[in-house]
């Protein structure tokens, strides 16, 4: 339901609010609505580097897609962007939840995008005008094939390594590939903006996925050495230790 979900409430947040307003509501609503339902169901409280980097991609997040023209903001389409947002993180923590029972990923993602496109099925009878055109075919095989199914199964196996959360909040870096192939690809320019956010999101990414060392399970040094020192020795039955030499 929520994979369904997700990706009709996304198109349409996109059509009725523009694409830099519905992709930046929708992914950056995302990552806390990944670590809300991380919270709820599993209970995963989210630790304060996970909110500071959130915080930090997200807005960086927003710098990038920001608009430089005309900004168009619909009610009913920000509600969608939200609505997919919140879709996303429930999906995300749902897959982790499979694939923690021992569910391969692989199997994870197959379940899940056969049973959205289904519910999905219905959509094609109602808006089935320009379905059979070539450019419209070509365009559905590269989004079902490359930015759907491969998507999908990259995100599974990744999400077999990793936690719900940050899983939520790496998906940030969508918004900085396009960004990087519009200038290598199109020759686009980056503004200030873009760049500030660039750093940002890679900053907020960095917080949260490098490793922290753990020293709270760790005794202090010499700890060990202290404590064999100081404990006495059990003597076999029999012997007498002296004090004289």
């Amino acid at each position: 339901m929520s994979t369904a979900m997700y990706q009709a409430t996304f198109l349409y947040a996109v059509e009725l609010t523009g694409a830099a307003i519905g992709t930046t509501v929708a992914l950056g609503f995302a990552p806390f609505a990944t670590g809300l339902f991380a919270w709820w169901w599993a209970g995963q409280k989210p630790d304060r580097r996970w909110l500071i980097g959130t915080l930090a991609a997200v807005l960086g997040c927003a710098l990038i897609l920001a608009p430089s023209g005309e900004v168009r903001v619909d009610a009913m389409g920000v509600v969608f962007a939200v609505v997919s947002g919140c879709c996303y993180g429930a999906y995300t923590v749902s897959a982790k939840r499979f694939i923690n029972t021992g569910i391969a990923p692989t199997a994870t993602i197959a379940i899940t995008l056969v049973i959205g496109g289904m519910l999905l099925a219905p959509l094609i009878v109602w808006r089935s005008e320009h379905l059979l055109e070539p450019n419209t075919l070509l365009f559905v095989a590269w989004i079902g094939v490359i930015g759907t199914a491969a998507a999908y199964l990259l995100f599974g196996r990744g999400l077999n390594l990793i936690s719900a959360t940050v899983a939520g909040t790496l998906s940030l870096v969508e918004p900085l590939t396009a960004a990087l192939l519009g200038v290598l690809v199109l020759g686009e320019s980056m503004t200030p903006f873009m760049m500030l956010g660039s750093v940002l999101l890679l900053t907020g990414i960095l917080v949260i996925s490098l490793p922290m060392e753990d020293r709270r399970r760790r005794p202090a040094k010499g700890a060990a050495d202290t404590e064999e020192v100081a404990t006495p020795k059990t003597l076999p039955a029999g012997r007498r230790t002296s004090t004289m030499p």
